[in-house]
C-alpha cells in the first residue's frame, strides 16, 4: 500500500483526534476501505485521461 494512503487510513481510523478528524473531514464524512471499487477507479481514471489526452 502506498505511504500516503497508509497514513490517511491510519488517521481515519483514529476518532476524536485531529488528524482523525481532518482525514474524515478532508475525504467528505467517512471512507470504508472494503467498499472502494479499484477496477471502478482505473475506468474513471481513464476516462479523464482520453477526455484530456484524446
Amino acid at each position: 500500500m502506498w505511504g500516503a494512503t497508509r497514513t490517511f487510513l491510519e488517521c481515519s481510523n483514529q476518532p476524536g483526534t485531529d488528524d482523525g478528524n481532518f482525514a474524515r473531514e478532508w475525504v467528505g464524512g467517512g471512507f470504508d476501505p472494503e467498499l472502494f471499487d479499484l477496477r471502478a477507479a482505473h475506468a474513471a481514471v481513464q476516462r479523464i485521461g482520453n477526455n484530456f489526452w484524446g
